[in-house]
């Protein structure tokens, strides 16, 4: 769950009461803020600072200064919630305190809205390092809240609940920790029998920083304790599958992840709009894809498809999620040239500042490397994961498990190129990570183990390689379906370990099997198949069959002519990265 997208439906908290507004100028300031809010919660914020600007402009004309105020308060707190969310910060501290300047001239705001303010303001501050004035800002907030009504704090908790999930998007967990903490004291303000609910939110909220923070242990039991509770509602019963198949997901358990995402949907679907419940179906679909089921995985991502694209074509925020969406589907169909065209609108998207800039540059830079990887083009995918990583870096640092994901991936390609030195600190630099996480599978461990069995192999020890073959085997065989299509790559690492031994006939047969299990769900021009072909046409020359080391160099040789076709269309590059003035 995405808990930046819930977020914006706080952009209702710009609700203010107010009177002796001329009838023309009512119309507009009413047009405008809806206009605004109605942006927001479409993730164009561009838009929304547009609409926002011209209520500002609306308010200037104003005789009557109650009713410049109350424009004033309105256009100022949109700006600032926009600006936030592109992560303009200090645009969004300048509009945060011109409309808490204003809400002291008597302005009624609602509570909602003060306590959003607050929070984005701490936040902002945050953002910038200004650790003193966002403690400040966080210290408004609390004495603020204890000053509310119980009542009145009851009406508040969803936006306050809100501005944790953005705040903690911005990863700026120990502020959105403290927030919930403060959420928690005042809860017990409120009796037993109406914060029940409520509590279970927080719980949600928390089980949502767990995981965001890698801790998916911790975070799967919090999420099956909100599970075992008899008075869970659907919504938050929806959240807490969610979470349990995200964390299984993480673990490689994608069997469970897949039914646990089932049973999430079945409760949105109890509740929830169509966008809503298509952005379940598409998670699902993703999960199927990774489990190897996957027919049934197009089918249904293909159904939802025009339901999200709907929702989501406004906004760069939202385009950017369909087309990331959309890269493991295209991936797996072998449909380079879209994939092109998805990775070069990617790249055209405006880059905001900021946390998010570097996770979707990250993000961006990991399918790139991959594109170049499955063309072959190894030192430009290299230069690609290299981006990644240092993306990745600036946020986290070295603990987390993108960055070993993208360490395997580094791995693999320095293989390909022979640098074997890189590979071997590259592995290093893993299994010290590792070590740190503990004995637990994760979704990248057989990856890992295949690329330990190709820098084994590359090192001349082929008897090892096949010892490390058999182990992500035995893992696939726990994990995912017989048809999955990583079975092919550790058949291919296997026949290239017999080839090293000197078991030709072996050999050929494993890159047989390779072929075989490719074939079952891929087309047999799909670009993985490449090193197969090449590996059969070598094996074949060796034991003087050149009639079938001739077909199978021609199938690799029709797949090398269809990689520089590509190439020559595709003009993607490494990217050229926007340092961000305001990082963490």
């Amino acid at each position: 769950m995405d808990p930046i997208v819930i977020a914006f439906f706080s952009a209702a908290a710009i609700v203010i009461v107010y009177w002796h507004v001329r009838f023309n100028d009512n119309a507009k300031y009413q047009r405008l803020s809806r206009r605004g809010a109605k942006s927001i919660q479409r993730h164009d914020f561009p838009d929304a600072l547009f609409h926002y600007a011209e209520l500002e402009k609306l308010a200037l004309r104003q005789n009557d200064s109650a009713t410049a105020n109350v424009f004033h308060f309105v256009a100022a707190e949109g700006t600032g919630i926009a600006s936030y969310c592109l992560e303009d910060f200090p645009e969004a501290i300048v509009a945060f305190q011109r409309a808490l300047e204003v809400a002291g001239k008597g302005v009624e705001a609602s509570v909602a809205s003060h306590v959003q303010i607050l929070c984005l303001l701490a936040s902002s501050y945050q953002s910038l390092s200004r650790a003193d004035e966002s403690r400040q800002s966080f210290e408004q907030l609390k004495a603020y809240c204890q000053s509310l009504a119980a009542e009145e704090f009851s009406e508040t908790f969803d936006f306050l609940d809100h501005a944790v999930a953005m705040i903690a998007g911005a990863q700026q967990y120990e502020l959105a920790m403290s927030i919930l903490e403060l959420l928690d004291q005042q809860l017990d303000r409120l009796p037993n029998n109406e914060v029940h609910q409520q509590r279970l939110q927080c719980q949600i909220r928390l089980a949502n920083f767990l995981y965001a923070k890698d801790e998916f242990q911790t975070c799967l039991g919090k999420s099956e304790s909100i599970l075992n509770d008899e008075s869970t509602n659907p919504p938050l019963l929806a959240a807490a599958f969610q979470l349990v198949g995200s964390c299984q997901f993480a673990f490689g358990d994608f069997a469970r992840a897949t039914q646990s995402q089932q049973s999430s949907l079945e409760q949105i679907a109890s509740y929830a709009n169509a966008s809503e419940i298509a952005h379940s179906k598409y998670t699902l679909a993703t999960y199927l894809l990774y489990y190897g089921n996957y027919q049934q995985a197009t089918k249904l991502a293909q159904r939802c498809h025009p339901t999200l694209k709907r929702e989501y074509q406004f906004s760069d925020e939202g385009r950017r999620f369909l087309l990331l969406s959309d890269l493991p589907f295209l991936f797996h169909s072998g449909d380079y040239k879209s994939m092109s065209q998805v990775l070069n609108e990617l790249e055209s998207i405006p880059k905001t500042l900021g946390v998010r800039a570097l996770t979707n540059e990250a993000s961006n830079q990991c399918w790139r490397a991959q594109f170049f990887g499955d063309l072959q083009c190894f030192d430009r995918a290299i230069a690609c994961i290299r981006e990644a990583l240092d993306s990745l870096s600036r946020m986290h640092g070295d603990s987390r498990h993108d960055s070993i994901v993208y360490r395997i991936l580094l791995t693999s390609f320095a293989i390909h190129l022979g640098q074997l030195d890189e590979a071997g600190e590259q592995l290093a630099l893993i299994a010290a990570t590792q070590k740190s996480l503990g004995s637990q599978n994760y979704s990248w461990s057989t990856s890992l183990l295949s690329v330990r069995a190709s820098f084994e192999l590359a090192q001349g020890k082929a008897s090892e390689c096949l010892s490390t073959v058999e182990s992500a085997i035995e893992r696939l065989n726990e994990t995912v379906l017989p048809n999955n299509t990583s079975y092919a790559e550790q058949w291919l690492i296997r026949s290239q370990a017999q080839h090293a031994i000197g078991d030709i006939e072996s050999a050929i047969n494993s890159a047989k099997r390779s072929i075989s299990k490719r074939e079952e769900s891929q087309p047999p021009d799909h670009l993985r198949f490449f090193a197969s072909y090449q590996t059969l046409a070598t094996l074949y020359q060796q034991l003087g069959q050149n009639e079938h080391a001739i077909e199978f160099e021609q199938k690799a040789d029709a797949i090398r002519k269809q990689c520089d076709l590509i190439l020559q269309d595709a003009t993607i590059g490494t990217g050229e990265r926007e340092l961000n003035p305001y990082a963490v």
